[in-house]
């Protein structure tokens, strides 16, 4: 807010998503006094607006503001840009894959059964999410759905042939899995090809995940694994 200039400007990739505040402090910086002091703004604009979400506290400071927003999309300043490119690629489970699941999901299929004969109608569906997230672990990789398998995983094995073609074009690379024991499987793997990479899940320290992340990229290790739990809090 000390800073002397002749001309102000702020440049910001994102709209205003959490609350008001930031909006006055940007303005603040910018335009001095055009929101009046914080005590003013909270009790004109924030404190209303949060409260009643009203539309004619939001028209009457986009009528205030407006005149110093120049918003601009990436198709009207970059139109050459690429949108992102989202690429699928479809695993097809091997026969014995598919002779697994096809057992558990007979095996999910009397286990229903049997729970409605027997009267437990009232967790019923509880048994049937956890059915269906064992079959969803199981197409992650047989060891997630029986651990003593010795049945080869088709998804680990393009995970294999995709991490390979990535690093050796010098591209750094995230993955996401939503189970713990799935990127232990991916570990594995990875250890075994001699690929490094950082690991984070829900239990690593909130401490130590800036430092994995910094070192990250700083340059050590190719490869990101990252719990979606952990993930999502940052």
């Amino acid at each position: 807010m000390a800073l002397e200039a002749d001309f102000r400007i702020i440049l910001t990739g994102t709209p205003v998503e959490n609350h008001l505040g930031e909006l006055w402090n940007l303005f603040e910086f910018i335009n001095p006094g055009l929101l009046g002091t914080i005590i003013d703004f909270q009790q004109q604009y924030a404190i209303p607006f949060e409260r009643d979400g009203g539309d004619a506290v939001r028209r009457k400071l986009k009528r205030l503001i407006s005149p110093f927003i120049l918003r601009r999309t990436k198709s009207q300043v970059l139109p050459e840009l690429p949108s992102r490119t989202e690429v699928t690629l479809q695993v097809e489970l091997s026969p014995e894959e598919a002779a697994l699941y096809e057992a558990l999901r007979q095996r999910a299929m009397d286990k229903i059964a049997s729970a409605l004969k027997g009267g437990k109608k009232g967790t019923q569906h509880l048994q049937i999410l956890a059915e269906i997230m064992r079959l969803r672990r199981a197409c992650c990789h047989p060891r997630l759905a029986l651990d003593s398998t010795e049945i080869a995983g088709s998804k680990l094995a393009l995970f294999s042939k995709t991490i390979d073609e990535l690093v050796d074009n010098r591209h750094k690379v995230l993955v996401f899995s939503q189970f713990v024991d799935h990127l232990s499987i991916l570990r594995e793997e990875l250890d075994a090809k001699g690929v490094s990479y950082q690991y984070l899940d829900g239990s690593t320290p909130a401490k130590k995940r800036k430092t994995i992340v910094d070192a990250f990229q700083a340059g050590e290790g190719d490869v990101f694994l990252i719990s979606l739990k952990a993930g999502g809090v940052g």
